[in-house]
């Protein structure tokens, strides 16, 4: 079986054509105080702080705003409990940090070679 996504590079193009909007203005424009109250899990979080964080050119990030075209549309996403990413983007020539081994996945319990729990459950 055959999906229409089978790899990261496939994952890639269909965000760059999704609904997928970073205009910080707009954003701000369109949320009132009850969006706001809502976007933040009704105060559990600060993800507006985000928001206002890229209008003041303090950070510079996507995925704040893809998390605002999900919530402008009432929709889900799925976030995994556990990743089966394993992210090589800390070896100092990043744009958002240095040399980092915290983020790094191994030993999380997943063989990222064949997406498996090593404790015998596939996932």
């Amino acid at each position: 079986m055959t999906s229409g996504i089978n790899k990261v590079q496939d994952v890639l193009e269909n965000y760059k054509t999704a609904v997928y909007e970073k205009d910080v203005d707009k954003t701000i424009k369109e949320f009132t105080d009850g969006n706001i109250k809502r976007f933040n899990l009704d105060g559990v979080e600060d993800f507006w702080g985000q928001v206002v964080a890229n209008k003041e050119g303090k950070i510079n990030t996507w995925a704040i705003f893809w998390y605002v075209t999900i919530f402008k549309k009432n929709g889900l996403c799925l976030n995994p409990t556990q990743t089966f990413v394993e992210n090589i983007g800390h070896d100092g020539s990043g744009i958002h940090c240095g040399h980092h081994v915290f983020w790094s996945s191994h030993g999380s319990g997943i063989d990222h070679q064949r997406g498996i729990q090593k404790h015998g459950r596939t996932k």
